[in-house]
Parts: structure tokens; sequence; C-alpha cells
């Protein structure tokens, strides 16, 4: 057996292993699963809010618009200096018609 498929069965085993564990808790326990009334205490609570699918869809979704979000602002800054280190350093000058001239 080549040496990458025993690391992609060892993963493999340790996703299953996880998963099946994860699987058999939300089975066992299912008066923890989904949002629970404000008398639980704090883990039961968190228990119950990550294995609310509706929550958890929304966290995920509101995850990512962060994630872009600040993403485009630091492409838009770090765009911006590089540019300006560029044009400083071959010379290059931007007139106010648009065009560019090269000292």
């Amino acid at each position: 057996m080549k040496p990458h498929h025993k690391k992609l069965i060892v993963v493999a085993v340790a996703f299953l292993i996880v998963a099946g564990s994860v699987a058999f808790w939300i089975a066992t326990h299912q008066s923890w699963v989904g949002e629970q009334p404000g008398t639980a205490n704090y883990f039961h609570k968190t228990v119950g809010l990550i294995t609310d699918p509706p929550h958890s869809t929304v966290e995920i979704f509101w995850s990512m618009v962060e994630n872009v979000i600040t993403f485009l602002i630091l492409w838009t800054i770090g765009k911006n200096r590089l540019h300006k280190q560029i044009d400083a350093e071959h010379g290059y000058t931007h007139n106010q018609d648009g065009s560019v001239t090269k000292a």
C-alpha cells in the first residue's frame, strides 16, 4: 500500500470516529438538541445552539459575510498601498486627466 493511502485511511478513520461519537451523543441526548430554555445551564445552552440547524446555518452564513467584507477591505487597502509603492519605485505620476507619466 502506498504511503499516501495509509495517511488517507488514518484521516478517514479519525473523522468517522469523531463523527460517529457526535452522532451517538446527539442521538442519546435528544433533549439537548436545539435551542434551550433560559433556565438551562451554560453548557446545555451552548450545545443546544450548536446543534440547532437554523442557528448553525445562520452563524455559518454570517461568518462568510464577515469574512468577505474583511477580505474586500484589506484587499482594497493593500492594493492601493502596493500601487502607490510601485509607482514611487518606478517614478510614475498620475495626472488629473487620468494619464500616467514617467519621470
